[in-house]
């Protein structure tokens, strides 16, 4: 299983964001002036084999966080939303403009329909429903659009996070070497580091009138094979997924830019930490 990070300055409560009670309790004890809700079942798969579970987690555990920073006066609520509410995508930038981020597709922008295709789209999009709601009461929550997010190269489930960890086993004596896994589609993705993801929570958060949906990416993206040059991994053919996915995400950067946000972590960056680390497969 994987590992709690303790801090000495963060206090850890075990408990389910399904369960009412048990959220309402601790939001009581602790009084924070933000909440930053993170808690979901993000992986698609997941959602699609169990779509139950992913609506009373995603959604159910989203109207209990709300209810309970209604009740208690929370100043304040950040929920993390997706990328996956757009489904395949909304073509609202310019095709040169497109062209020149080496992307298929034009970039998502917040004024688009969303359009969700899969299971875990669609319960990201309930989420900022309830956020919707939960605002026009007359509190303070905004919803943040997270593109592929890696950064945790033991546990992460971005295929950046997935092929740095078959880099590392390879580099401890795996054998026979490791490979990554190429889906047929090669999908592009808008892969962002989970520390410029804090940046942007950092910079939102505490900006109370800010209410509407952002995007939080890069604003460019890379197929899965040029992911894999970059990590400097083989790989090998898989079955296409049995589910929905977008062929290509590409985040419109422009309301978080003007906030002053610039990502400043590259997959490079992160794979000469990675080759820094101490840590060995097991």
């Amino acid at each position: 299983d994987r590992p709690v990070y303790r801090h000495p300055n963060v206090k850890w409560v075990d408990g389910d964001v399904r369960d009412a009670a048990k959220v309402y309790r601790t939001l009581e004890d602790f009084r924070p002036d933000c909440i930053f809700h993170l808690a979901a079942i993000s992986r698609v798969p997941d959602c699609e084999g169990d779509p139950g579970t992913a609506a009373h987690v995603n959604v159910d555990g989203t109207y209990n966080v709300l209810q309970s920073a209604r009740e208690l006066g929370t100043p304040r609520v950040v929920f993390a939303s997706s990328a996956a509410i757009y489904g395949g995508g909304s073509r609202i930038q310019d095709e040169t403009t497109a062209k020149a981020l080496g992307s298929s597709i034009y970039s998502m922008d917040e004024s688009a329909k969303p359009n969700p295709c899969n299971v875990y789209g669609l319960s990201k999009l309930c989420g900022e429903k309830l956020v919707e709601l939960h605002n026009l009461m007359g509190y303070s929550a905004i919803p943040l659009r997270f593109f592929n997010v890696y950064g945790d190269y033991w546990y992460g489930g971005s295929c950046v996070d997935r092929f740095v960890r078959v880099r590392m086993e390879n580099r401890a004596g795996r054998t026979p070497a490791g490979v990554g896994k190429l889906n047929p589609t090669n999908p592009r993705r808008d892969y962002i580091h989970v520390d410029d993801v804090t940046d942007a929570i950092e910079i939102v958060a505490p900006l109370q009138v800010l209410r509407e949906p952002i995007n939080v990416g890069t604003g460019s993206n890379l197929s899965v094979t040029e992911v894999a040059a970059k990590v400097g991994i083989e790989l090998e053919p898989t079955k296409p997924p049995t589910y929905m996915e977008p062929a290509a995400t590409l985040a419109d950067t422009q309301k978080l830019d003007a906030l002053g946000f610039t990502p400043r972590r590259t997959i490079e960056d992160y794979v000469a930490l990675a080759d820094r680390s101490d840590h060995v497969a097991t």
